[in-house]
């Protein structure tokens, strides 16, 4: 009998206090959001996906995928772009409900079979700037735009995007 008592206590933590640790986790939020991205002169829609953790009222860090399907201008066919970003937010003023961020950071960058480059993957620097709006509250939205550079892209790199965030 003694047994079962553990045993049902366990399970009565495992239900009721584990699924409160795993939601009260206000440190980490998601972004999804669409936008486009430049590649030289080519231009095509893009989305966004990422997930963050704030780290300090100030500093948060993200890890962001981009996917667009930009057509190469000179052969005119369309080929595949992925861009996945690890980047750290610094907000400028985080206790306002309109904020401004730079952001920094490093990317993985894949260009598609379709078209011919030396390397179809590489590693690029992000450099950009984040507008964020209804900042305090759990669900916000903004707008980003960020520059990446890499020596394997045959052109400067563009992103902008609107995007949504919820912070758990």
């Amino acid at each position: 009998a003694g047994e079962t008592s553990d045993v049902s206590m366990d399970l009565i933590f495992i239900l009721v206090f584990f699924p409160t640790l795993i939601f009260a986790q206000s440190k980490l939020n998601v972004d999804v959001g669409g936008g486009t991205t430049m590649i030289k002169k080519d231009i095509s829609a893009s989305a966004l996906l990422g997930l963050g953790y704030k780290v300090s009222d100030r500093i948060k860090v993200n890890l962001n995928a981009i996917y667009s399907k930009p057509e190469f201008e000179i052969t005119k066919e369309k080929f595949e772009f992925s861009q996945i970003s690890l980047e750290a937010e610094y907000s400028f003023i985080p206790e306002s409900n309109i904020n401004l961020s730079s952001v920094l950071g490093f990317s993985y960058l894949h260009f598609g079979d379709e078209i011919e480059l030396k390397n179809n993957d590489g590693i690029g620097i992000n450099l950009g700037v984040l507008l964020t709006f209804n900042n305090l509250e759990r669900f916000n939205y903004g707008f980003r735009i960020v520059n990446t550079h890499s020596s394997i892209a045959y052109g400067g790199i563009l992103s902008s995007n609107i995007y949504l965030r919820y912070q758990f």
